[in-house]
């Protein structure tokens, strides 16, 4: 086993656990493993510019630190106000957050794993969350505000300003319902045994969804469910065996359906759901009205020529489109890195194997998921696995993790 070898899987486990059971930095939005990332790529970074996504990397960088310097003297005044230390951070956020990208996929294409267990044992956690937020939502809002002292969600719960969403170790409830959904339908499509598994990953999700109170996350978690099913590569007939598995399955569900109905009944108050509803609402007549199609109305009245090359680095343009997000702060080069990275196909790979990345994109084009960084990290991890064709003839062979 060499040195090399012996690095970089101690980074890949470093970063795992960081990045799917570890909270974020208190007070900062940064990777507790990113001093580990650091040292990895004075050491190995340049086992990475091999890669067509690192090719336009630099200059990538380079547009976004221009854009950051506009911030500075941009005359322009939006939904709320952004510092120069801000945006710089943001800057420093995004730039470093790709490194993990390029990490995963160097990792992914040089040695033979299975990503399996990640992904089931990560739900396993987060519901371990959910159930102590179901039990009693007061004292874990008690609780998780120490974790997270940035996290306004549950600082106005615990004022009596809002109902109580769980949102897990982050900020956002609706981002955790979106980045679950990514977490169970890549753990569908690549497990190919376990049927026992799989079933109680759907039911465990489904719960952790209803926790979260997220219509966007369940909406966007069963579209792509349908797509999966529907385009699945091999059709099997259903055999006497599979139907006793279905069968006790759907009792299952119907028993924890009943047992959960307390939550259940929430998520359906009218009240949480007008609330929902009312974020993609157009508009009401109000200048401080909600909703996702006021919210890009509004921005395209900011819209000039120089966003087609580089942004103003500036935040407040829109308050939820993740799409208009990125062009307004970096400009549309760099928003089309963004989704090529994030989202779309690499060569040799099909389309469907993309499926699981439906509700992430959800969350980025509903909710400017991708500035909480843990959302974003799990993001980068997952498109860097499915960039790669299940047919590579990796060189290192590694136990499933």
């Amino acid at each position: 086993m060499t040195a090399d070898y012996k690095l970089d899987r101690f980074c890949f486990y470093i970063f795992i656990v960081d990045i799917f059971f570890l909270p974020l930095f208190p007070y900062f939005s940064v990777s507790l493993s990113l001093p580990f990332m650091l040292y990895w790529f004075l050491k190995r970074g340049c086992r990475v510019k091999v890669f067509r996504e690192y090719k336009y990397f630099p200059l990538i960088v380079v547009l976004m630190f221009i854009s950051t310097l506009i911030s500075v003297v941009y005359p322009v005044e939006t939904s709320y106000g952004t510092t120069f230390i801000t945006t710089f951070k943001r800057l420093v956020q995004f730039v470093t957050s790709f490194w993990y990208f390029f990490f995963f996929k160097y990792y992914f294409e040089t040695y033979r794993v299975s990503i399996n267990k990640v992904y089931f044992y990560s739900i396993i956690y987060i519901v371990i969350f959910a159930f102590f937020y179901f039990l009693n939502r007061e004292a874990y809002a008690s609780i998780k505000i120490l974790v997270n002292p940035v996290d306004n969600h549950t600082r106005r719960a615990l004022g009596h300003e809002i109902i109580y969403r769980f949102n897990f170790l982050w900020a956002d409830p609706n981002n955790v319902a979106y980045a679950v959904g990514t977490l169970l339908l890549t753990f569908l499509s690549e497990e190919q045994e376990k049927y026992f598994s799989k079933m109680l990953a759907v039911v465990l999700v489904i719960f952790i969804l209803f926790c979260t109170m997220s219509i966007g996350g369940l909406s966007s978690m069963i579209f792509s469910l349908i797509l999966f099913f529907l385009f699945k590569k091999k059709k099997k007939q259903i055999k006497t065996s599979d139907f006793y598995k279905i069968s006790i399955s759907t009792i299952a569900l119907i028993f924890l359906i009943i047992y959960f109905y307390p939550i259940i009944s929430d998520f359906f108050n009218s009240d949480v759901i007008d609330n929902l509803l009312s974020r993609v609402d157009y508009y009401d007549g109000s200048d401080t009205s909600g909703g996702r199609g006021k919210d890009f109305i509004k921005s395209l009245s900011y819209l000039n020529p120089m966003f087609l090359s580089v942004g103003c680095g500036i935040e407040g343009f829109v308050t939820e489109i993740g799409h208009m997000y990125i062009l307004f702060m970096y400009g549309l080069p760099v928003y089309i890195y963004f989704i090529y990275i994030l989202f779309w196909r690499k060569r040799s790979i099909c389309w469907r194997r993309l499926i699981p990345l439906i509700p992430m994109f959800a969350g980025f084009t509903m909710n400017i998921a991708i500035i909480d960084q843990k959302y974003l990290l799990i993001l980068l991890f997952t498109s860097a696995y499915l960039s790669i064709s299940t047919s590579n003839n990796q060189i290192v062979n590694e136990k499933s993790i």
